[in-house]
């Protein structure tokens, strides 16, 4: 969803689970003061996505929980422009997940669901091995792994919020990753 506008404006709009994305501009006021300021509801809650006071770009990776109605709150004074956007690749798989390979490698995205995992990792070389698991905007949310030799670990990771992720193995062998939840 792309918009502009002037002054203050309201939007109301359902967002996917995952990442939601609000960018933009403030373009600035002609001959009045500069205020821009976007508040974001949901759930009861407000989170403050932007404010500026001058002509500047903006930014903000909102994680969600779960399909839920959002209203965005824009108290300006001037220009603006604001793109929402929800980053969900149609191809990410489902839990439980398992990847075999050797060598480098960025896997496939999968879902990560609310709830405590598991992750299995073995690596069958005597090479190092580093695992990461990243979301989907590339971004490392988890340091997994990074060891020498033969490998049989399991990990539990916390998760507290639905993602789209991937796993980054960094390695010269063959190697085992399998992600489920607990």
């Amino acid at each position: 969803l792309k918009m502009d506008g002037e002054d203050n404006h309201r939007i109301t709009f359902t967002a996917p689970a995952d990442t939601l994305i609000i960018s933009g501009e403030y373009q600035g006021a002609y001959k009045r003061s500069p205020q821009f300021f976007i508040y974001l509801h949901s759930l009861g809650t407000v989170k403050c996505v932007a404010n500026r006071l001058k002509e500047d770009s903006f930014y903000e990776q909102i994680p969600t929980t779960r399909d839920k109605l959002y209203t965005l709150d824009i108290k300006a004074v001037g220009y603006w422009v604001i793109n929402i956007n929800c980053p969900i690749p149609e191809s990410a798989k489902t839990l439980p997940l398992h990847i075999i390979g050797e060598n480098n490698c960025i896997s496939d995205f999968f879902i990560l669901t609310e709830g405590k995992k598991i992750i299995s990792i073995q690596n069958f070389s005597t090479e190092e091995i580093i695992v990461n698991l990243k979301n989907s905007r590339g971004k490392i949310f988890a340091y997994l792994l990074n060891e020498v030799g033969p490998v049989d670990n399991r990990i539990t990771v916390p998760n507290n919020c639905l993602r789209i992720c991937n796993f980054e193995i960094k390695t010269s062998g063959k190697w085992r990753v399998a992600i489920d939840n607990a």
